[in-house]
């Protein structure tokens, strides 16, 4: 919640009431807060099993 309301504050130049209420916008940022942890999480993951995999390489394992 907090870098939602983060992100808005930054951005708040950028709300127009007549394309939306606040609360949609506000909706809409934290969807968006989301899927960049979703996105970030799912990286992080990719990359540590990237790491795992060659750690098993390297002492001769076969990778699972």
């Amino acid at each position: 919640m907090q870098e939602t309301f983060l992100r808005a504050w930054r951005a708040s130049d950028r709300y127009d009431p007549q394309l939306g209420s606040l609360r949609t916008w506000l909706f809409t940022i934290a969807r968006n807060v989301m899927v960049d942890l979703a996105r970030a999480r799912t990286a992080r993951l990719e990359s540590g099993g990237a790491r795992e995999e060659e750690g098993a390489r390297a002492e001769g394992e076969e990778p699972s």
